[in-house]
């Protein structure tokens, strides 16, 4: 079975979503936005919502959850393709 067919290790899910959040407090151009933005990838973390994922399914999901956050819609700054880099 290939890499990308099975779920994230735990410990690659928290260092990529920690490492998501971080970036989108450091470089999206709403410093509040952000900060709603990332509390939510942490948060949805924390209730196991990404689990089960793979690679290119966690990313979609990340890129989803951020962009669902109430304060911003950054779905246009962030894509699946631009998260997948971040899995590897």
């Amino acid at each position: 079975e290939s890499l990308l067919a099975q779920p994230v290790d735990p410990a690659e899910l928290h260092r990529v979503v920690e490492g998501v959040a971080q970036n989108l407090r450091d470089h999206y151009f709403d410093p509040n936005a952000a900060q709603h933005a990332a509390a939510a990838l942490v948060a949805q973390e924390k209730l196991g919502a990404d689990n089960a994922a793979t690679p290119a399914e966690l990313a979609v999901l990340l890129t989803r959850q951020s962009a669902a956050s109430p304060m911003t819609a950054i779905s246009s700054s962030f894509t699946a393709g631009n998260l997948c880099p971040l899995l590897l």
